[in-house]
Order: structure tokens, then sequence, then C-alpha cells
């Protein structure tokens, strides 16, 4: 096994980037994404990976997952994002949801 470590600032760099190919791709520019953080994994008293705050359109990744987990999660994110902003869409994890949840990962799996 091989561990990557990076530093926060290095993390979130990758991560603006991967948001920025996926904006370019999928949604012509046109996709809001203010900011993204990292938590230290609790939102409203529950543990959780990551979450999208719809209005402030911020996205937060849990920092106690391995970074291969924070894309993963940032793609999750992302994919509610676009189901905001770009499909209109307000319900969660339907099948449309989850197939834009793969087409983002393929695409991020061949960069």
């Amino acid at each position: 096994n091989i561990t990557i470590t990076m530093e926060n600032k290095e993390k979130i760099l990758l991560f603006k980037k991967i948001t920025l190919l996926i904006n370019k791709k999928f949604c012509k520019g046109k996709l809001v994404i203010k900011e993204i953080n990292l938590f230290d994994g609790f939102h409203k008293k529950r543990e959780v990976k990551g979450y999208y705050k719809i209005k402030k359109r911020i996205i937060s990744i849990g920092e106690n997952n391995s970074l291969l987990s924070q894309i993963n999660t940032l793609i999750h994110e992302l994919a509610h994002a676009y189901s905001r902003q770009i499909s209109g869409s307000k319900r969660g994890h339907t099948k449309k949801f989850r197939k834009v949840v793969r087409e983002f990962s393929k695409f991020i799996d061949k960069k």
C-alpha cells in the first residue's frame, strides 16, 4: 500500500481543481461553489463524511478520512450541487443523482 500525505492547503487546492474540471466538463462553468473546506467530521451532531450547504453553496469535507475517501465525498457533494443548481432537482439520492455521481467519478478517474 502507498500512503499519500498532503497538507490541508494542498488538499483544498486539489479539491478546487477537481471542482473546476467537473464544472467545465458537465456544467459549462455554471456550477457555483463559493468555498470548499475541511471540518472535523461532525455536522448537526452526526458523524458524516461531508455535506453541501445549499444556500451558501459551500462544500465541507471530513478531514479525518483518507484522501481517496475525501475525493469520493467531494464528488458526491458536487453531484448534490449539480442536482440543485443545474438540473433543478430538490430530491436527494435518486437514480439520476447516482448516475451523476458515477459519471463524475469516471471522468475524474481518467484524469
